[in-house]
């Protein structure tokens, strides 16, 4: 039997593994990601209402922070992208 310590390690491990592999927060629009989603959102949830214990308080917030830096890493992508246009129509590239 597993202890609750040990499936708070597993989860919390499998995130920091996500993180780093696909350079992204698990998404709300993949079905297979809400188990990790859900895990975030009561761990929230505890630190709001202080409830989380000390130590784990402090690697939960280094998991946020780590995440952190790529928080809509797709929209500033796209951003960076936009700002040189290619026209497909006259095969023509236009920096703005």
């Amino acid at each position: 039997m597993i202890t609750q310590d040990e499936r708070w390690e597993i989860n919390y491990q499998q995130i920091i593994a996500y993180v780093n592999t696909f350079k992204r927060w698990p998404s709300k629009h993949r079905i297979e990601d809400h188990r990790m989603l859900n895990w975030l959102k009561y761990n929230r949830k505890l630190v709001a209402e202080n409830r989380l214990e000390p130590e784990r308080k402090k690697r939960f917030e280094a998991l946020l922070s780590m995440a952190a830096q790529y928080h809509k890493v797709n929209q500033h992508a796209y951003v960076q992208t936009k700002n040189n246009e290619t026209d497909l129509f006259n095969n023509t590239t236009t920096t703005n």
